[in-house]
């Protein structure tokens, strides 16, 4: 047979075919075993929606009777999709790059799950787009998680500016609202009025009828407030039985006592919680911006007083602020000449309370707390000399001084064979500003000798929200000496959780007055669980101040908290009976 016998150029032309089909298959099926070893959806997809081609996770989410169009497979439709649904194949051809989006696919028709897609364009030589390649990944798990996250931190947010009791806002809140309230007040000329409310003889019902019907009073009281005022002013609970109000946009004084009689009204309705009829009244203390004080501390003192100026008229009645009634102003100006002189002079001391393992009961730790004697020999509380102190600026040197003997005496017993143990100080806000903070400390331990590592540094909350990069930056130097850090009253101020974990601390404080009723009051209780389960997700110490009972102590124990001090352990004591007693 010849060569250009047609028969036989026949036969080769259809062996080269089917080799090429062939090579063509196995090529096809080559690609389609690589598609299938993807764990997400992947689809091939034309012009016209039709897919020409899918891997096996696709597959599987792939209902019976759908037809081969993306449309019909994704979202179950009959038409291509548009409005709430961003089409990939009309989006790709018309920028000719890839495009990313979020869409929701019904699984068996059933189970509603969200997709991320990214789809990208297939050219033909020509360079026009003849369709796409659109890979899906399964992000359900990842949007819940995110979803949870952000209510979590709402919540968080919702316990840092309001009280857990009553659910109004809390100081925190109440004095930000203030600093807005007070130039927005003087740019308008506008009054504001700040009522300070105190129940009369509500310990008597918290004693006779319990924590619970007290609780439940606070909760009716609060909406009772709430209903006799506008929506543009502010109820806030201070804590306790301690409530203020803010009227803003008033033009005069009798404005705020109408708020004050109906307020007084309203209260003096009797209160049906439960079996019990309960009867209370209110005295409330009345001042005026820019009338009395120029400032939001001064308002609210100015209203304090006006308070105590109610208790004093017989309860159930209000009273506007009048100058007067600062009759402590005198006293406080004799008492910032006396502090200015007392470190000279040798009147503050120091005590020091033990800081216990809650596991082995040993010391791990104490603080140091200032102490001042008067020149009269009485001691002064410190809640009445360091507000002061902060205010005035003796807070400087008083700090450097305490951070002084702190750190000389903590290395004296440490020299004599004391137990090792870290010193807490306390440094204020007005300290924390200070621009030689880090010279300072650095060389009273360079001074005393005493190593970095046994000196423990706590900081409020507020203070290190003021200027967070600062803070971060001023930590991050004790840090990286060895100093430990540690946020003290943790609770009562406002730490964005943010920043909370940027911050390089070691410790976290409760603050005394969440363990104060923590056995019976369920906020406190909540407040405190959330407190030690957010430190271990920091991978923080916990330490709860003011325990006074073992069943405080075996409550927090329970908890997870792994530290503590109080008057369950011993109360704050001049050094030689701290030494005696724990070195």
């Amino acid at each position: 047979m010849r060569d250009d016998d047609p028969i036989n150029a026949l036969t080769a032309s259809n062996q080269e075919r089917d080799q090429a089909q062939q090579a063509l298959d196995d090529e096809r099926n080559f690609l389609q075993s690589v598609l299938d070893g993807v764990q997400d959806p992947i689809k091939v997809v034309d012009r016209d929606y039709q897919i020409l081609l899918m891997n096996r996770a696709a597959m599987q989410n792939v209902s019976s009777g759908s037809s081969m169009t993306c449309h019909s497979i994704n979202y179950g439709r009959d038409k291509p999709c548009t409005g709430d649904h961003v089409c990939p194949v009309r989006q790709v051809i018309a920028t000719r790059k890839s495009v990313q989006i979020t869409h929701e696919m019904y699984i068996n028709d059933t189970e509603k799950r969200f997709f991320e897609t990214k789809a990208s364009p297939l050219f033909k030589d020509d360079g026009s787009v003849w369709g796409i390649i659109e890979v899906s990944r399964d992000i359900t798990i990842r949007l819940e998680m995110e979803e949870k996250l952000r209510a979590s931190e709402a919540k968080q947010r919702e316990l840092a500016h309001h009280d857990a009791l009553t659910g109004l806002p809390n100081r925190l809140m109440l004095v930000d609202r203030l600093n807005q309230a007070l130039p927005k007040a003087s740019r308008h000329h506008h009054k504001i009025a700040v009522l300070f409310l105190d129940l009369d003889k509500f310990k008597n019902i918290n004693d006779t009828l319990g924590h619970d019907v007290g609780d439940d009073l606070l909760r009716v009281v609060a909406q009772r407030l709430k209903d006799c005022l506008r929506e543009s002013d502010t109820v806030a609970r201070l804590g306790g039985d301690e409530f203020v109000v803010i009227l803003e946009e008033i033009h005069h004084q009798h404005e705020a006592v109408k708020v004050c009689r109906k307020i007084l009204e309203t209260l003096y309705q009797p209160f049906f919680l439960g079996e019990h009829e309960i009867s209370t009244s209110a005295s409330i203390g009345v001042s005026l911006f820019p009338d009395d004080s120029h400032d939001v501390d001064g308002v609210l003192k100015c209203a304090d007083s006006a308070m105590y100026r109610a208790k004093e008229q017989g309860r159930n009645n209000f009273q506007i602020f009048e100058t007067e009634m600062h009759t402590s102003a005198f006293d406080r100006i004799l008492m910032e000449n006396s502090l200015r002189q007392a470190t000279e002079r040798g009147e503050i001391f120091l005590h020091y309370q033990p800081l216990i393992d809650l596991t082995s009961g040993k010391l791990i730790g104490c603080e140091a707390l200032a102490r001042w004697r008067g020149p009269d020999g009485e001691l002064i509380p410190p809640a009445a000399f360091i507000p002061v102190a902060e205010e005035t600026g003796i807070i400087i040197p008083m700090g450097k001084w305490i951070l002084q003997k702190g750190c000389r005496q903590n290395k004296e017993w440490i020299d004599k064979g004391g137990k090792a143990v870290p010193i807490s100080i306390n440094l204020s806000a007005r300290q924390f500003k200070q621009h030689d903070l880090i010279e300072m400390i650095t060389s009273i331990l360079q001074k005393t000798g005493l190593p970095p590592r046994y000196l423990t540094l706590e900081i409020t909350e507020s203070c290190m929200m003021e200027d967070v990069d600062d803070t971060i930056n001023v930590l991050q130097h004790f840090h990286d000496m060895g100093i430990g850090i540690a946020i003290d009253d943790f609770g009562t101020g406002y730490s964005s959780l943010r920043y909370l974990q940027k911050f390089p601390l070691n410790m976290l404080k409760i603050d005394r007055e969440f363990v104060k009723d923590i056995l019976s009051n369920e906020a406190n209780h909540t407040i405190v669980q959330a407190v030690i389960s957010l430190a271990h997700n920091l991978g923080l110490a916990v330490l709860a101040e003011g325990v006074e009972t073992v069943e405080q102590q075996d409550f927090l124990k329970k908890k997870g908290c792994e530290q503590a001090q109080g008057f369950l352990y011993g109360r704050p004591v001049e050094a030689a009976q701290f030494a005696e007693k724990w070195l």
